[in-house]
């Protein structure tokens, strides 16, 4: 559906080149929801921009359901953007127009009869909730409802694919939780692709299909979102992972200050439901302590995180790894 193929772009700031997107390739499937992630800086909202060029790519290609957008005029290009809609952090709301009349602006500007537009407005409002603040105006609304005004306002003209740039940043978490309820809503009912720009964690682990993870300008993972949870292959993805369960960060764990080995496991599913720590104790003689430990819910499963510090024996401790092994158990040595 999208397909990004070593995208470079820079800026110059104060006489200095600064390469925010450096080489990106990246395939987005047909109504995925797409997370990209990574710290402040890392090149991930550039790389959006550039995906319905807002920003002018330096050099590569964006093929958006068979067409290349690099290669499109300007009146090309605008019809193009018609299958593209996009969301922002702050909103983008005009303050001078009601709820009715943002809504109804993109289809002004495409043409569409009063009727239609009347039509199709309400048809939106009543979709995201809002039919009771068709005249009302920013000001008195709420952030989540200012964001669903605007995911009305993106998705008007019908869009192939949904962008999303820091969409819940600026909400509280309940807030977050229900615009992401809607987003989901979308993909499902109306087969949008969605690409979410965000630094949430959260906003990953709730609603994302697969993600993609940068780090000055370049993607240094590409993950689902499962896979991301118990086999994160880069420093990046465990910092992520580690902010979002408190966990004890591998980095300040040094195995100096422990008589035992350390490992990390990662379980999935029904795995994240079995007693463990009691069969381990139980099938071999060694003493483990928990140093830490959660369970995160995903879209479709569980995912189970431990760390642990095993003493014993050096056979029963590898007969006690290849047991978890045994039951699809990810361990990995700290």
């Amino acid at each position: 559906m999208i397909k990004i193929s070593n995208l470079n772009k820079s800026f110059e700031i104060d006489g200095k080149k600064i390469q925010a997107v450096n080489n990106v390739s990246l395939d987005i499937q047909r109504g995925e929801i797409y997370g990209i992630i990574g710290y402040s800086g890392a090149g991930k909202s550039t790389l959006l921009r550039c995906v319905n060029r807002i920003e002018e790519p330096d050099s590569g290609n964006i093929i958006i359901d068979g067409v290349n957008i690099t290669k499109l005029e300007n009146g090309q290009l605008r019809e193009e953007r018609k299958n593209i809609g996009m969301i922002f952090q702050h909103f983008s709301l005009l303050e001078q127009k009601n709820v009715y009349n943002n809504i109804a602006l993109p289809l002004e500007i495409n043409g569409y009869s009063k009727d239609e537009i009347h039509s199709r407005v309400l048809e939106l409002l009543d979709y995201v909730d809002l039919l009771d603040k068709k005249e009302a105006y920013p000001s008195q609304l709420s952030g989540g409802q200012k964001q669903r005004v605007a995911i009305a306002r993106a998705i008007s003209n019908n869009p192939k694919v949904l962008l999303s740039d820091e969409g819940t940043s600026a909400l509280d978490p309940r807030t977050t939780e229900s615009i992401l309820d809607l987003l989901r809503q979308i993909n499902q009912d109306l087969g949008i692709t969605i690409v979410m720009i965000t630094h949430q964690m959260e906003v990953v682990k709730a609603i994302c299909d697969k993600v993609a993870i940068m780090e000055n300008g370049q993607v240094v993972e590409i993950n689902t979102v499962e896979d991301l949870f118990t086999k994160p292959k880069t420093k990046t993805a465990k910092l992520f992972i580690n902010s979002l369960q408190g966990d004890i960060q591998d980095e300040i764990i040094d195995p100096m200050n422990f008589k035992g080995k350390i490992f990390r496991l990662g379980f999935l599913g029904d795995s994240a439901n079995k007693p463990i720590i009691t069969d381990l104790v139980r099938k071999f003689d060694i003493d483990v302590n928990i140093l830490s430990g959660n369970i995160n819910k995903l879209q479709m499963s569980n995912i189970g995180h431990l760390i642990l510090e095993f003493i014993g024996e050096k056979d029963e401790i590898e007969d006690s790894i290849d047991y978890l092994l045994e039951q699809d158990i990810i361990v990995e040595e700290i």
